[in-house]
């Protein structure tokens, strides 16, 4: 039997992802990803915010869709106001693009936080 995802302020797994997903629901991060041609950039933020729960809580989909539409405050955690989509529209709409476009993306708006160090190459001859 699976359990719950029942929200809690206090939970650190959920401090954790609010963490994540003020980054994936930040006006930068919705500028990177209309700029690599998403025209529904909020349906992109939403099926990034539910990949990365499913992910993180090692569920399917459309079990992270259906706690959704069950708990109020799991939508207010994931900022929806509208209706949940269902699990089928969040993967016609990521099959849209390739994996690639969708990796590209995401890891696009991670590195906008916290970019790579890259090491300056000097001369110790000069």
């Amino acid at each position: 039997m699976k359990h719950h995802l029942n929200y809690s302020k206090e939970d650190p797994n959920y401090i954790l992802l609010d963490k994540i997903f003020k980054i994936i629901g930040s006006r930068k991060s919705r500028m990177i990803i209309s700029s690599k041609g998403i025209k529904n950039v909020n349906m992109m933020v939403l099926s990034i915010k539910i990949i990365f729960t499913a992910i993180f809580f090692d569920i399917t989909v459309e079990f992270v869709v259906e706690e959704l539409k069950r708990d109020k405050k799991l939508r207010k955690f994931f900022e929806i106001q509208d209706d949940v989509p269902s699990a089928t529209q969040v993967s016609e709409f990521l099959s849209r693009f390739s994996s690639d476009t969708y990796v590209k993306i995401v890891n696009s708006v991670l590195m906008n936080v916290k970019p790579l160090k890259r090491r300056v190459k000097t001369n110790f001859y000069s």
